[in-house]
């Protein structure tokens, strides 16, 4: 029998609710500069995010989720990042930009274009 926790799976959205296209334009400048596995990964971790939620640390790879600030967290799959924030009521993700990282830090260029999409989030 299968526990309650075990059952839920969260919800992934994207924004701008536009079908995907940030995430499958990121993909495919991955596969153009010869990054398949790091696309694989993405693609991975996405769905480990769906299946294990906040406890993707404990239960796929520890450091995989990582929060920058409030209602701002970061997707760590090999060199690339997925910012995203958490909808509690919906019980969802939304990717909000996809990059790969180059430095220590996370551009804050990246983190503002996050947080305008987070305000767009009803």
């Amino acid at each position: 029998m299968l526990s309650e926790r075990s059952e839920l799976m969260y919800k992934i959205k994207y924004m701008p609710d536009d079908e995907h296209a940030l995430l499958k334009s990121f993909l495919i400048s991955l596969s153009k500069d010869g990054n398949h596995q790091i696309g694989k990964s993405v693609l991975l971790y996405i769905d480990r995010l769906r299946e294990h939620g906040f406890d993707i640390n404990k239960d796929f790879k520890s450091q995989s989720l990582k929060k920058i600030k409030e209602k701002l967290w970061e997707l760590r799959p090999k060199s690339a990042r997925i910012l995203l924030t958490y909808h509690a009521k919906e019980q969802a993700f939304y990717i909000l930009n996809c990059f790969i990282k180059k430095t220590n830090k996370t551009p804050e260029e990246e983190k503002n274009k996050a947080r305008i999409l987070i305000e767009q989030i009803k």
